[in-house]
């Protein structure tokens, strides 16, 4: 790996953002309510089971311990009580989650407003369904749906507003990147209304030579998202590496998974990253206090500034140079070449069997 300098023709891209809507308990959560009232008829309603439910389909609510205390004291009821489900929980939390079209009010690219649900596309990850800004998960590069974000194109800060409507979580992520529950160093919980947050980030790019792919994984040390692993997903990166080894052990532990493929305690995982992992740095972040009457969440991600550098990952020694070096070396120490050791198989085969024939005759 070697730092060079960017040059004027060289071009940057903002990266890519995933948004999770998030548990919040003071939240009023309707559709749910009405779920766990159809389990026992509209008068009656258990909010212990609610409790359980809301904790089932966000991740972020879920503790060790107290999640199975919710529904231990009706699980043998037989008086028109509501027992908590034991299965189905996929159902509620499509019931339970917020449309992008509910969960995203606003967005704008430097103070230019965009059409959110267009570009922010729905995707099933660890933290639920999750919605992606420019993945090449779910999309190509050249579809219309890729949202073009050059940096410096107008301003020497440029910076991303989503507005929300209810809790979210925001992830800043590489292009083949997923949103992951175990992954938060780049993750923002927005959990209060009425409350600005300010991300401001450092991005610097990765590039690879041509010669680095030929090389195999273990001395590179990373991995292209195109190279075939086995996956749902289109393409590997370390998140998403990390997310089938999570169902990997909860189907060899239960012979099933959770919906929304919750971790196991002391999981192990031995996943390399992408070699086009982008370096992004997080160089601070700050609060704002809104009217907590208008109902919305607002967070404002901003590159700090353009990048002068990028790392390069060269291949110092590719097949052909082995090849050049092993002939140099026979050369100096032998006299002989590569050349040389085709003459000697030739001379003691075909040459040798010629001149049997001859012989013979």
């Amino acid at each position: 790996m070697v730092v060079e300098s960017l040059q004027h023709s060289d071009v940057t891209y903002f990266p890519s953002i995933g948004v999770c809507e998030i548990g919040y308990v003071k939240e009023d959560y309707i559709e749910l309510d009405r779920e766990v009232r159809r389990l026992g008829g509209e008068n009656n309603i258990n909010f212990d089971v609610e409790d359980f439910l809301l904790r089932a389909v966000y991740y972020n609510l879920y503790h060790f311990g107290s999640f199975a205390s919710y529904c231990s004291s009706y699980r043998h009821c037989t008086d028109n009580c509501i027992k908590c489900p034991e299965f189905n929980y996929g159902y509620f939390a499509n019931k339970t989650r917020q449309p992008c079209s509910k969960l995203m009010i606003n967005c704008t690219w430097n103070e230019k407003p965009f059409d959110c649900c267009r570009y922010f596309l729905p995707i099933q990850t660890t933290m639920g369904k999750c919605f992606l800004l420019n993945s090449i998960q779910l999309i190509n590069r050249s579809d219309d749906r890729w949202f073009k974000m050059k940096l410096g194109s107008e301003k020497m800060q440029d910076f991303l507003r989503l507005e929300f409507s209810k809790a979210a979580s925001i992830t800043v992520l590489n292009e083949e990147d997923v949103p992951h529950m175990l992954l938060t160093y780049l993750m923002f919980n927005q959990l209060h209304s009425g409350i600005q947050q300010y991300i401001n980030l450092n991005v610097q790019n990765v590039v690879n030579d041509e010669g680095v792919q030929d090389i195999s994984k273990k001395s590179r040390r990373c991995i292209f998202p195109d190279e075939n692993f086995g996956s749902k997903y289109k393409y590997y990166s370390f998140s998403v590496c990390v997310t089938e080894c999570m169902k990997k052990t909860q189907i060899e532990a239960c012979n099933c998974t959770h919906f929304s493929m919750i971790y196991d305690d002391g999981l192990k995982c031995d996943c390399l990253p992408s070699c086009n992992e982008h370096e992004i740095k997080l160089i601070g972040r700050t609060y704002k206090a809104e009217d907590k009457s208008e109902h919305r969440r607002i967070t404002q991600i901003i590159v700090q500034s353009l990048p002068t550098q990028r790392y390069r990952r060269q291949a110092v020694r590719n097949n052909l140079d082995i090849v050049v070096s092993i002939g140099g070396i026979m050369s100096l120490y032998l006299g002989a070449s590569i050349l040389s050791l085709v003459e000697f198989l030739y001379f003691f085969t075909i040459r040798a069997s010629t001149r049997q024939t001859q012989t013979d005759k």
